[in-house]
């Protein structure tokens, strides 16, 4: 149904998280239906990633093809930090990259994949060891996919890839993440080297007002202001969110109607 809904409004893409533990998703880290990641442990702190579950990533294959089928990209986060930072550091930089190795060697003959990585990598710049984790899973990927492009979401409340200079080479597609005017967050990112297409990642969602500097939750004209300054500072694209719909609340449907959504075929066609 969402996806159905999204091709039909003219989106192109669709941000997804695999495997995930917080907000909705089950705080053990497994699908819906119960199946975990790994073979190895029983929830985030004690996942082997050596030991990845062929039933769960089967249910991963189904629905990037799934989303493939309604003409979606998918921007793919297998590190998703929330849940899984404690996976990442109690198993090593070695495991980390070898993680990489199986998600480069299974996915890379699937048309429709970004690798997005990291989401609100608040430790990148603080943290050494965390931000070779993240590294060594790229170089995995990177080490047997040479299809796909990857890309990172730093922190918040104002961040783009490039910052992070142990990255070069590996990440080719920019993030920016701001919470302020996008324009300049963008144009920075636009503007840094190495010269690499940047998008903006996250912003304003609808109905969401996270630091609490609009006047009220997010609505139509922000988020249009966030559309139009992106894509008119060298972004190649922008990610929408809607509060209702990110994590798929019990209510999410009623919502994909909303007037974020509907503004896209105008962006669309403007552009």
């Amino acid at each position: 149904v969402y996806m159905a809904d999204r091709q039909a409004r003219g989106f192109s893409a669709a941000l997804i998280a695999f495997p995930c533990a917080f907000d909705q998703c089950p705080a053990n880290g497994s699908a819906l239906d119960g199946t975990l990641p790994f073979t190895s442990g029983s929830d985030p702190s004690t996942f082997d990633l050596s030991t990845p579950s062929s039933a769960y990533w089967s249910e991963v294959d189904g629905v990037v093809n799934r989303a493939a089928s309604y003409g979606l990209v998918v921007l793919f986060d297998p590190t998703e930090l929330y849940g899984f930072m404690p996976t990442l550091r109690n198993n090593g930089p070695t495991k980390c990259y070898n993680y990489g190795v199986y998600l480069g060697n299974r996915y890379k003959n699937f048309p429709n994949i970004i690798w997005h990585h990291a989401n609100d990598f608040q430790t990148w710049n603080t943290s050494s060891t965390d931000n070779n984790l993240i590294h060594q899973v790229m170089l995995g990927i990177a080490s047997v996919d040479p299809n796909h492009l990857q890309t990172v979401e730093l922190n918040y409340n104002f961040s783009y890839g490039n910052q992070d200079t142990l990255l070069n080479g590996v990440m080719t597609m920019d993030a920016a993440y701001t919470y302020y005017g996008t324009y300049d967050c963008v144009l920075q990112a636009y503007a840094s080297s190495p010269t690499l297409p940047v998008y903006l990642v996250e912003a304003n969602y609808e109905g969401e007002n996270d630091t609490g500097g609009l006047p009220g939750p997010a609505g139509p004209y922000v988020l249009r202001e966030q559309a139009y300054w992106t894509l008119t500072s060298g972004g190649v694209g922008q990610i929408w969110g809607n509060k209702d719909i990110y994590a798929f609340d019990p209510y999410w449907k009623s919502s994909l109607d909303s007037p974020g959504a509907l503004q896209i075929a105008g962006i669309n066609n403007l552009f």
